[in-house]
This record gives structure tokens, sequence and C-alpha cells, in this order.
């Protein structure tokens, strides 16, 4: 068994989640990585890299990704798994289906839908949570002409069949969003599955604030009261050792997002926080063991 310490961080332990996948890179057609972020294959090699990962005390792995709703029909109650409000980013641009909002699509033509590599294809919550993927974070994101209650309602749906069929466990999950009223939602309608508030700098409850440690603290603390959230996940910008530090002091939890090169990876490391998202998962990996190798000789 792995069980080298963690160092960096009061918790003894760290957490690393493959932001969108394990797609090694994508951004858009400029940059490919190996595979198309949010796609069935990116998801098949994060839960092939979090199965090789031996059993560790300090490090632990995971997957973080978005979801939306569709046009389900009857009694579809899925989401399907994407960033944008649109494939525009992720598809070929001549392509007639690149720019109609997620929202239009039914289930049926996803299939339709030709991403920048042939190869991949677009995938589903219920096919996600049918992998071992570690910790799982999942955050919600509401498009224009969407129902807050028909995405709530299918992610909760999907999380209960999951746990219900043994596939995954109620602690394996957190639900996130930037929409800190669809978050809340999300909470009471499922209060047994953590939540983590998503705030990055040019978030609107930070506007027009001199952000301090104490006013971000004072800010933030009654939006994860009603999310009944103990996470809070920010942007790079936001993630300073003394804010932090502030935010153990207040009982939390703090994810930063998103280290897309090792430098950055090995910044929010050494800055104490408990999990990082990462564009480059197997990287990021082998580099934490070469700095708690180092670390501990």
């Amino acid at each position: 068994m792995h069980s080298k310490p963690n160092l960096f961080n009061s918790s003894g332990s760290f957490t690393i989640f493959a932001h969108r996948f394990d797609h090694n890179g994508f951004r858009d057609k400029d940059q490919l990585g190996d595979c198309t972020e949010n796609s069935r294959q990116a998801l098949d090699r994060a839960s092939r890299r979090i199965l090789d990962h031996a059993a560790s005390s300090s490090l632990r792995l995971g997957v973080e990704f978005d979801v939306q709703q569709f046009q389900g029909k009857g009694g579809d109650t899925d989401a399907v798994v994407v960033h944008d409000a649109t494939f525009e980013r992720v598809m070929p641009q001549d392509h007639p289906l690149s720019t109609r909002p997620i929202s239009d699509f039914s289930r049926d033509e996803f299939n339709l839908v030709s991403l920048l590599r042939p190869t991949d294809s677009v995938v589903f919550l219920s096919d996600v949570l049918t992998h071992e993927l570690g910790q799982i974070n999942i955050e919600l994101k509401r498009n224009v002409g969407v129902k807050t209650d028909r995405l709530v309602g299918a992610v909760v749906s999907q999380i209960k069949r999951s746990v219900s069929s043994g596939s995954q466990s109620v602690r394996s999950f957190i639900v996130s969003s930037f929409d800190h009223d669809l978050l809340q939602t999300f909470h009471e309608a499922y209060p047994e599955i953590p939540t983590a508030v998503l705030v990055n700098s040019a978030h609107s409850c930070l506007r027009g604030l001199n952000v301090n440690t104490d006013t971000f603290i004072r800010t933030v603390s009654p939006i994860l009261t009603r999310c009944g959230s103990q996470t809070i996940n920010v942007d790079l910008i936001l993630a300073q050792p003394e804010l932090i530090s502030a935010c153990h002091e207040a009982g939390l939890l703090i994810n930063v997002f998103t280290a897309r090169s090792l430098d950055q990876f090995e910044y929010v490391l050494k800055s104490g926080a408990d999990g990082v998202f990462v564009d480059y998962f197997q990287a990021c990996i082998s580099h934490y063991n070469d700095l708690t190798d180092t670390e501990a000789n």
C-alpha cells in the first residue's frame, strides 16, 4: 500500500480531480489533448487511471465534470455531460449542430454530435455513475429555458439509483455550482449529498468588494449555510495561503480550480489546499509522488 504522508496541508490528505475527466490538456480545436473533455473516452481514461492507482491514505483521486439538462421525453430523468451552452468549442465549426443550445437536444440527437476527435462521443450522467471514479464532483450548469427542478430532479434520480445499486456511496459525491440558488435547490432535494460552493474572483457575490480574508469569509458564510456546504471551490486567483488557512480555521475544506501546468499544480499543493482540479491528471499524480518523496527525505 502506498502510505507516504501528505506534508502539505493540515488534513493529512489531498485530492487530485481530473478536470472534465482525463483528457490530458484539451481546450479547443487548437489544443486537442488526448481526447475531448467530458467525453466517454476521457471518462474511461480517468476510470482506468483511478483503478490503477495504489490505495493511499494521503492521496485521493477523483473526477470533476459538468452536467446539463436536455429535452428528455416522458420519464427520461438523465443529464448530459457537457460544459458550455453549446458544442461549438468541441465540434467542427461547420457542423450544423455546433451552435444549437444543449437544452434543445433530445437524447437521440446527441448521437448526431461529431466531436473534434471523431472517435470521441457524448456521455450521460447515468453512464458515468457506473464507473469506479473515486471522489465524484458533479458541477450543475443551468442554461436559459431549463427549469431548475428538472436538472436537479435528474441528478438526484441518477445519484440515488447509483447508491441503491451499490455502484457508488453517498460519500463518493460532491455536487457543486456557481449558481448558488441551483445548488440550494439540490441541497434541499437531497441533503445527504455533500455540496461545494463554487466561487471565482469575478463571481457576482464578490463584485465591488475589496476581497481580503475577512470579507471573503463573511461574504461566503451565508451562501455556504443555505447550500448546506462545508466545502468551497475557488479559482487560482483566490487560492492564497492566507485565505486557505482562514477557511480551514472556519471548519471548511477548500479545493482549487484549475491547474493547467505542473507549476500551478505545485503552487496549489503547497498552498495548503485540500484538493485541486487538473488538466493533466497522470502528470500531476506523478509530480505529487515525486514531491512527497522529496519532502519526506
